[in-house]
């Protein structure tokens, strides 16, 4: 059972908020979010839930992190309004694989209907869901948060960040759903992926990457020398293409029948297998 309270000066490993999506126009922006849950206020992106069930979900979750993690201790907090819990407070405090801990956390807040995010950094939890979308940049010079629910235009404008030669080498909207298309570029090239998830365990799923007609089997590199990828010539995309496929993307659409979609999922789930086996080696090991 969780602790109901943690004494001591200690500070959290790690400290969410879990909470269920209005159905509703209202943005939900994390930042504002964990502000007003943190003071106790509402926020009109949020709506309430049936707290029972929820609680004896996260129950489950958090002592199976207890039982790997001796010593480790947790807290389940509801966020109240008057008589309405808005929303639950999760700590845990000591010793644990907190990247681990936090997954296991979003699972099963999504597995539960909800979702939720760090308290700290303001960034859904790893298998959590954002409201519409969530746009987000892998910049290797600065941390950029991501941006969340952003009109149509407001998207397509931030997409010409990217550039690996400005260190922006990748952007990914992500729907509510879960699924999401990426891109990366180089000198006003682009490729694009898109990803669509089968169920909620996030490991089936179906990859793709876009070109344009007629196919090549011509393979060149996209990027500069630090950082490149290998494409064949036709999935070498240009910016109004990008614009396009995310823009279908965006308005829940299909993928655009025009483009070529080269089935990539096995290569991936190769590599994504050797990834799970090497660390599964490393914690043997330790």
């Amino acid at each position: 059972m969780s602790n109901s309270s943690i004494k001591g000066t200690e500070a959290p490993v790690a400290e969410v908020f879990i909470w269920k999506w209005a159905t509703n126009p209202f943005r939900g922006d994390l930042w504002s979010i964990i502000t007003a849950l943190h003071v106790g206020q509402p926020h009109p992106a949020l709506t309430t839930f049936e707290v029972l069930p929820v609680i004896a979900g996260l129950e489950v979750v958090l002592a199976d992190i207890r039982k790997k993690s001796p010593g480790l201790l947790t807290c389940l907090q509801e966020v109240r309004l008057g008589d309405t819990t808005i929303a639950i407070l999760v700590r845990l405090v000591g010793q644990c694989d907190v990247l681990k801990a936090v997954k296991a956390l979003g699972l099963a807040a999504t597995s539960l209907g909800l979702t939720g995010s760090s308290a700290h950094k303001a960034l859904l939890l790893r298998g959590a869901l954002p409201k519409h979308t969530a746009l987000k940049f892998d910049n290797e010079r600065v941390e950029t948060p991501p941006q969340y629910d952003l009109p149509l235009d407001g998207v397509l404008q931030l997409l010409g960040r990217v550039d690996v030669r400005k260190g922006i080498c990748y952007a990914v909207l992500e729907g509510a759903g879960g699924d999401y298309v990426q891109v990366y570029g180089c000198d006003g090239q682009f490729c694009v992926e898109w990803r669509t998830y089968r169920d909620r365990t996030w490991l089936n799923y179906s990859h793709v990457t876009a070109g344009r007609r007629p196919r090549s089997t011509k393979q060149v590199l996209l990027g500069d020398s630090n950082h490149h990828i290998t494409a064949f010539k036709h999935e070498l995309l240009a910016r109004t293409d990008v614009e396009r496929i995310f823009t279908a993307f965006y308005r829940g659409e299909k993928r655009p029948h025009d483009y070529t979609w080269r089935n990539i999922t096995g290569c991936l789930e190769a590599l994504e297998g050797k990834s799970q086996q090497a660390n599964t080696q490393e914690e043997g090991a330790g």
